[in-house]
């Protein structure tokens, strides 16, 4: 795709260098909504919040460790169809770095605690900002030069866990009350290429960032209460802030970048021996964010899923998830926004003996703005030890 640069400078929001007095500017990263990964995805739902397979107990409620009993190790990895129109001006979206994985995870049990480590990725983005004739490059004489350039934007955010979950039983009841504490540290790899044989006529804009927080969690869990089983859960993820600058002798640049906090709340029920329904509601926090207050309303999360263990062996499922992401102003620039998206979900899950194999599907295409509509596929794998 070809652009005029005329048309499409601001939109860019890149820096160009003169030789002048300094400039102070900021840079916004890790923001595309679809660069934000559904890193709970599973055969058994969307969050992580009452319930999830080895492969992603440490992306999820820490309190869900105490659901396994003993050593316990997974890895998935996940594919994404290309997004051609993500942006404004028919910027593009794709997921890199393929030959990572989504998620790792290693649990240890010790009496009625749960340990984990674990590794996942919060944000993959492959901005492609298109081809654009004729981008201007100044020189340290004054002169400048033009030349055709494709931009291309690579974001990471991996996030990098240690949790531990406590299960006890209610005293005079039959209920069970898991807590769970989990440190997470993240890290942000920014990277620019700007598509051009001579890399020299532009800035270095590649940089790491770092960032840690805490998130917590409980399940509280009831059985033959009715029904065979029942558990409500919460689970919050605090924010991460990415912040760094960026200068030479022309233009210093404060660079900024939010995970926002995340609120979740869930319900699991197990009506037969069977058959499972999850139900989760998540607040994205985008007012707690500065940046972002007078610019984003708080998106709000809604998902459901249905699981049927057709034999000892083998559980189907179906689910939905549906996410309306919305800005408060309502600028020409940013209009339209078309962020809203629903997602179906076929899963499968295969258990036998120590072996946990999970395998998800998901499309948006049916119900979803044309910015959101993409396939999904993620595999899981976990063995569980002793």
């Amino acid at each position: 795709m070809r652009r005029n640069l005329s048309s499409t400078i601001l939109l860019l929001l890149l820096v160009s260098i003169c030789e002048a007095q300094p400039i102070q500017q900021s840079y916004s990263i890790a923001y595309l909504p679809q660069g934000f990964v559904l890193r709970n995805l599973s055969s058994i739902g969307f969050n992580g919040i009452t319930r999830t397979p080895i492969s992603g107990v440490l992306n999820s409620n820490p309190a869900l460790l105490s659901d396994f009993d003993g050593v316990a190790i997974g890895a998935s990895y996940q594919l994404e169809t290309k997004i051609d129109t993500a942006w404004f001006a028919g910027m593009g979206h794709a997921r890199h770095r393929l030959e990572l994985p989504q998620s790792i995870s290693l649990t240890i049990p010790m009496k009625n605690f749960r340990f984990g480590v674990g590794a996942n990725q919060l944000f993959n983005s492959q901005f492609d900002y298109g081809e654009i004739e004729g981008a201007l490059t100044w020189q340290p004489d004054g002169s400048f030069l033009t030349t055709d350039i494709h931009p291309m934007k690579y974001e990471t955010i991996f996030q990098f866990s240690g949790g531990i979950a406590y299960q006890s039983n209610i005293p005079g009841g039959n209920g069970i009350l898991s807590i769970g504490l989990q440190y997470n540290h993240a890290e942000l790899t920014h990277i620019m290429d700007w598509g051009t044989d001579n890399q020299n006529l532009f800035e270095d804009y590649d940089f790491n960032l770092r960032s840690s927080n805490i998130s917590y969690g409980f399940t509280y869990t009831l059985t033959d209460y009715y029904i065979p089983l029942v558990r409500i859960a919460f689970f919050q993820e605090n924010k991460f802030e990415f912040t760094g600058n960026m200068s030479d002798s022309n233009v210093e640049i404060d660079v900024v970048g939010y995970v926002p906090k995340r609120n979740h709340f869930g319900i699991m029920l197990q009506p037969n021996d069977r058959t499972i329904i999850t139900g989760d509601y998540s607040v994205v926090e985008w007012n707690d964010i500065n940046a972002f207050k007078d610019k984003l309303l708080n998106t709000h999360e809604f998902s459901a899923n249905i699981g049927y263990e057709l034999n000892r062996c083998l559980t189907t499922s179906i689910g939905l998830f549906a996410t309306d992401h919305q800005r408060k102003d309502e600028a020409d620039l940013f209009a339209p926004y078309d962020m809203k998206a629903t997602y179906l979900l076929l899963g499968v899950q295969y258990v036998f003996d120590h072996v946990e194999f999970d395998v998800s599907f998901v499309d948006s295409h049916f119900r979803s703005e044309d910015w959101r509509k993409q396939s999904i596929i993620k595999v899981g794998l976990g063995f569980k030890i002793g």
